[in-house]
């Protein structure tokens, strides 16, 4: 899985900070007061990530979760904010955008078909078609959408908050 040195750009615009590695994202929320819950499958990664926020003093809880085995419970309308980035998993979207409160907002972004020809992932199965990712966040609201090549990547992101139950 490839890791940026850097938040995603929307992210970092909305907050003006920088984090870097792993965990970057929920640490940079983290900081700006936000108080976070990180999952990943990965256990080494999230004992890593909870070690930081310890030292940091952060309100950050992590939680080991495989995202892609059957339905996962993330709650009902119970998250603000919930970030995605550099991951794909189609079945769950629509436990995310329950998870999103009514005014809150998913913000996703991930790789999209022809970054195959700058690197990985190559798999068809990890890359998003032009326009997909808008028919997958629906019915939320898109207040911001980008397609195309950044830094590189041939990258697919949405931010899309909740307007309706």
């Amino acid at each position: 899985r490839a890791v940026r040195a850097h938040p995603a750009a929307d992210l970092r615009e909305h907050t003006r900070a920088r984090v870097r590695g792993r965990g970057r994202h929920a640490l940079l929320l983290a900081a700006l007061g936000w108080h976070v819950r990180a999952v990943d499958r990965d256990e080494r990664a999230i004992n890593e990530l909870q070690t930081i926020a310890n030292r940091l003093a952060l309100n950050l809880v992590t939680n080991v979760v495989d995202l892609e085995l059957g339905q996962v419970d993330l709650g009902r309308e119970c998250y603000d904010l919930i970030v995605v980035t550099r991951y794909l998993h189609r079945p769950l979207f629509e436990m995310l955008i329950d998870a999103v409160s009514l005014g809150g907002v998913l913000f996703y972004e991930t790789f999209m078909s022809g970054q195959e020809r700058f690197g990985k992932p190559t798999n068809p199965d990890f890359l998003l078609m032009p326009g997909e990712l808008r028919t997958l966040v629906a019915p939320l609201e898109i207040i911001k959408q980008r397609e195309g090549l950044f830094d590189g990547q041939m990258i697919s992101s949405v931010i899309a908050q909740k307007t309706i139950r």
